[in-house]
């Protein structure tokens, strides 16, 4: 197995909503070094693994998110990608819109 890290490609939106999923991939773009898993870190404190992720951000912002591909041979490569989030999720509480359960009587 050559001792280079894994090749790979990335995608994610290039902007989004807050309070919005999106959906980010990753694949290998190798046959060289296989790889072996993916890690995610979304720029606001969130980190998962796997190469079909989704996330919701919170806050309007520019994120940068940084993927991490480790293949079999345990060498790692890294790619940034740039959200740009924009809007509001509405942090309020609206007595009115509540509503209470009753029961069959």
């Amino acid at each position: 197995m050559p001792d280079t890290a894994p090749v790979f490609d990335a995608h994610a939106p290039s902007d989004g909503q807050a309070g919005v999923l999106l959906q980010l991939h990753a694949s290998s773009d190798g046959a060289d070094v296989p790889v072996l898993g993916y890690h995610w870190e979304f720029g606001d404190g969130v980190s998962t693994d796997g190469a079909d992720v989704s996330h919701t951000y919170t806050q309007a912002a520019q994120y940068t998110v940084i993927v991490t591909a480790t293949g079999l041979n345990g060498k790692s490569t890294r790619k940034t990608l740039a959200i740009s989030i924009t809007g509001t999720v509405p942090t309020v509480y609206d007595p009115a819109a509540k509503e209470r359960y009753r029961g069959v009587q």
